[in-house]
């Protein structure tokens, strides 16, 4: 119970200053926070009566006091800041998509008052991503048009997707490694940036990692809440990004069939294979048909170009032309070293100066990212398909599409849920190598000390 006393006591503080700014908004949100810190210290409470317990069932209570804590500290942070961001008024600046999700969402909500006979603007009535839409004009419905309420879920929901990281880590490398993924998704930079704004990018975190951690459990073991929970995810990412939702359909299904194979060679061809059977398949049964069309090359083309345009964050397209797949081929190395790497330290002039603190904890990461890739396929590539193919497929598809470097830090953040494992599983590698160096110095120092002891000995 004492680690939470800290939180209770810099609350109060915090939630005068909260009142004093904010009003009813900075108020509610304080009594949120409170009563989550109340859960938390019913929970350690609890905790500190199994304290003594040893084995599996003492680790396993460990680490859900410990994800419980992680999760209120990361909706306390995200909360914080949100309410900061909208008292500056700096929501909008960061977030410039706040207005259309905040205006589709007023209609959605006259629509359900009865005052107009379409639940959607024009531009959206043939699009299935009005998910999010649906979401907020409910809640705007309910309880009235009050922004912070669906934003504070975003935060909820952002510091909740350290659970399905977690979980997918621990798999791979153990708790350590499991740890350490929840608290780099907790706290990295973006991640935690579009979590406190009105975007739908936080509940996209959240269902990108679950449809994972269900792919990867279904490679296991396929049972049929898990079937279920699985389809219900992709089924609501759908709504949010159609093209995100085809391309971890695709990598699921082709984590079954390079499951199957043990070849690294013939497992990479059947990935491929089976990633554009499945896209075919999506196609012919017309679902995301905006995204996967005769001319999807020269949508791509067209969606690069025209973020080319927008802001002074423009990446140099020059005469590349992605209408055929030799062009689209020839552009994929240029454009995953952007999406993976920019902004470079020459772009970091103006906003771009914002991500810096994001690229720096990335550039460290990055590194790691790429050892826990190295060992996975050598050792352990079964366990790590589905999020493999997934941050693979992805980062591809992102790459021909980026144009502009604000717009990449953004996307980005979709896959770090999905990379930042594999750093967790490097570090943890990293970290066990020390402790077993250290603990045969210290075996040797204490041999040759007691060797030491004996000579002495010997000669008196």
């Amino acid at each position: 119970m004492r680690s939470v006393a800290p939180f209770c006591i810099l609350l109060v503080p915090l939630a005068a200053v909260a009142i004093a700014t904010a009003g009813p908004v900075g108020a509610g949100a304080a009594a949120l926070v409170g009563l989550l810190l109340g859960i938390l210290g019913l929970f350690l409470l609890r905790g500190d009566e199994v304290e003594r317990r040893a084995g599996a069932g003492a680790r396993r209570e460990s680490d859900i006091r410990f994800l419980v804590v992680l999760v209120v500290t990361g909706f306390v942070l995200r909360a914080g800041l949100a309410v900061i961001l909208r008292q500056l008024d700096l929501n909008m600046v960061l977030g410039g998509d706040e207005g259309t999700f905040d205006a589709n969402a007023h209609v959605f909500q006259m629509w359900l008052d009865g005052i107009i006979p379409e639940p959607f603007q024009e531009k959206w009535r043939n699009s299935s991503q009005v998910g999010y839409f649906v979401i907020v004009g409910s809640m705007y419905w309910l309880i009235g048009p009050i922004q912070i309420v669906p934003v504070l879920l975003n935060c909820a929901i952002g510091a909740l997707t350290a659970i399905p990281v977690y979980r997918l880590s621990a798999r791979l490398a153990g708790s350590l490694s499991g740890r350490i993924a929840a608290t780099l998704v907790t706290f990295f930079p973006s991640l935690v940036l579009w979590s406190c704004l009105l975007v739908r990018d936080a509940l996209a975190f959240f269902l990108i990692a679950w449809c994972v951690v269900l792919g990867q459990d279904l490679l296991r073991r396929a049972t049929l809440p898990r079937i279920v929970a699985l389809t219900a995810c992709l089924g609501v990412l759908a709504t949010l990004r159609s093209y995100i939702f085809l391309l971890l359909a695709g990598a699921i299904v082709a984590a079954f069939l390079v499951s199957m194979t043990r070849r690294p060679g013939r497992a990479l061809v059947v990935a491929i294979l089976s990633t554009i059977g499945i896209l075919l398949l999506v196609r012919g049964a017309g679902l995301g048909s905006e995204f996967v069309g005769e001319d999807y090359l020269v949508r791509i083309d067209e969606q690069r170009r025209l973020n080319a345009i927008v802001g002074n964050a423009a990446i140099d397209i020059g005469g590349h032309d992605l209408t055929t797949p030799v062009g689209a081929l020839t552009y994929l190395p240029i454009g995953l070293a952007y999406f993976l790497l920019a902004p470079f330290p020459w772009q970091m002039g103006g906003r771009q100066a914002l991500a810096l603190p994001d690229m720096l904890l990335w550039y460290a990461c990055f590194p790691l990212v790429l050892m826990g890739i190295g060992h996975v396929i050598r050792r352990r590539r079964v366990a790590a398909l589905v999020p493999l193919l997934a941050g693979v497929s992805i980062s591809m598809l992102y790459g021909l599409v980026e144009g502009n470097v604000g717009i990449i830090v953004r996307h980005r953040a979709q896959v770090l849920v999905l990379f930042l494992p594999f750093a967790a599983l490097a570090a943890t590698r990293i970290l066990r190598a020390r402790e077993r160096r250290l603990t045969v110095e210290r075996a040797d120092r204490a041999r040759l000390m007691q060797g030491l002891s004996w000579r002495g000995a010997g000669s008196v």
